[in-house]
């Protein structure tokens, strides 16, 4: 059988209707979508905007937008490594809002270091 390096997301609603059905067991204990849940809105801290801490140009070159919990999804590919969907809702890359995945591990990591902080839920309609 070919290898095949192709991304399969699967949205965080299917993966808890497999798990409420036992068709696979949960070993996170993180939760993601109780601490980062679907349209909450987060930006950098003045902890996190400080020079070298995050490592990622798009928050760093905008440390005072506001970011939008867009999706949560696991990749059976990587080993049910978890991704999380943010888009930027207080600014725009070449006319379109400025959207990105990351590890949720490293958004774990920014939180448990305080270089981000919850700022209120947005009002906006998501696809959920």
């Amino acid at each position: 059988m070919p290898m095949h390096n192709d991304i399969c997301d699967i949205r965080l609603a299917t993966v808890m209707r497999y798990y409420r059905r036992y068709w696979i067991r949960r070993v996170d204990v993180r939760r993601p979508e109780e601490t980062f849940p679907i349209r909450s809105v987060w930006r950098i801290t003045q902890e996190g905007a400080v020079p070298g801490r995050i490592p990622i140009q798009r928050f760093t070159l905008n440390p005072d937008h506001n970011w939008v919990v867009m999706g949560i999804f696991s990749d059976p590919q990587r080993h049910m490594r978890m991704t999380i969907q943010l888009e930027s809702i207080t600014s725009r890359e070449n006319g379109e809002f400025m959207s990105s995945r990351y590890d949720i591990g490293m958004i774990f990591q920014w939180l448990a270091l305080e270089w981000i902080e919850r700022v209120d839920v947005a009002h906006i309609d998501v696809d959920i």
